[in-house]
């Protein structure tokens, strides 16, 4: 009988720690795109070693590339700078767009940011978009869009899909950059002014 409420009480901390995590991925699973804005913005993620497009950034550009020829934005944000002392993702991304038909002129790179806050700093100072649809994994979109709701852009997402096992973990890991953020006042409201956003 005891072994039985010890097999309860795991059974319902599992559930309770994974309910936030959860939560996270299914906001960014149920984003929906607005239909136009100035800009759609791809974030960042590393390519493979080789310098080659990896499977995490595919998925991302693929659906940027798809919305862009729907037609919801007149330029492709390609956003992420060198870590690890690979190349930069934003130009890793630019040639896959380039060789999936995005027109050179549509490209706007931002290579130069090492994390989320500064993909979305970076994208709303060089692009300068009042309205953006960032597409990222699911379990990034809260945070990702949180930010550019800080620095005073509007945003809406569309959420890719991971792997299993790294869906996981990323949302795991999101929960607590979500907790770090929100102490450093970078969670912003929606159509919140520029002015009083946090530098």
């Amino acid at each position: 009988m005891r072994w039985l409420h010890v097999q309860r009480a795991i059974s319902l901390g599992v559930i309770v720690a994974s309910t936030p995590v959860a939560g996270v991925d299914l906001f960014g699973a149920i984003a929906s795109p607005a239909a136009h804005a100035d800009a759609i913005v791809v974030m960042g993620c590393a390519p493979n070693d080789d310098g080659t497009v990896s499977d995490c950034l595919r998925r991302r550009v693929d659906r940027g590339v798809a919305l862009f020829k729907e037609g919801r934005a007149p330029s492709l944000v390609l956003t992420g700078g060198e870590l690890n002392g690979l190349e930069a993702e934003a130009r890793v991304a630019a040639r896959y767009a380039l060789d999936q038909g995005v027109p050179g002129k549509a490209i706007v790179l931002e290579p130069m940011s090492q994390n989320t806050w500064e993909n979305a700093r970076y994208t709303l100072s060089l692009a300068q978009p009042h309205s953006v649809i960032v597409v990222t994994d699911t379990g990034h979109v809260l945070r990702a869009t949180r930010c550019f709701h800080a620095l005073g852009a509007v945003a809406t997402a569309s959420g890719v899909t991971d792997a299993p096992m790294r869906r996981a973990y990323t949302d795991v890991r999101e929960l607590f950059a979500l907790v770090d953020y929100w102490f450093r006042d970078r969670l912003g409201e929606p159509n919140r002014p520029p002015s009083a956003a946090p530098t």
